[in-house]
C-alpha cells in the first residue's frame, strides 16, 4: 500500500538532513523522481522550478505561520484530510476521518 508516484516529479523543500534522505527514499520507492530545492532560493525561482519541471507535488517541513488559510489545492474545507486510528483498547481500532478544517485548526493551535 502507498502512493503511486510513477514517474511523477516531487519537489523537496526541506533542510539538508535526514528529512531529505527519508523523503527521497519514499519517493524513489514509489517510482517517482525527486527534485531537491534549496530553502534559500527566492520564491519566484522555486515557482519556476516547480512549473518548468512539471512537478506534481511539493513536500516541505515548513508550515506558514501567518493567520491566513492554508492552500488546500482547491479542495473543500469539509473534504477528508486524514484518517487516524484509535488505540483499539475497547475492541478493534476504529478509523476516524478528520476534515481539512480540523487539520487547519490543529495546525493553528499548535503554532500558537
Amino acid at each position: 500500500m502507498g502512493f503511486d508516484y510513477s514517474n511523477k516529479v516531487v519537489g523537496l523543500l526541506v533542510e539538508r538532513n535526514h528529512d531529505i534522505v527519508d523523503a527521497a527514499e519514499a519517493i524513489l520507492r514509489g517510482g517517482g523522481v525527486f527534485m531537491p530545492i534549496d530553502k534559500d532560493y527566492p520564491k519566484d525561482r522555486i515557482e519556476y522550478m516547480m512549473q518548468d519541471s512539471g512537478a506534481d507535488l511539493l513536500l516541505t517541513t515548513d508550515i506558514p505561520r501567518g493567520k491566513g488559510r492554508l492552500d488546500w489545492g482547491g479542495r473543500e474545507m469539509d473534504d477528508p484530510a486524514m484518517i487516524l486510528y484509535t488505540s483499539g483498547t475497547s475492541g478493534r481500532p476504529k478509523g476516524v476521518v478528520h476534515t481539512r478544517r480540523s487539520i487547519e485548526a490543529m495546525i493553528a493551535n499548535t503554532l500558537q
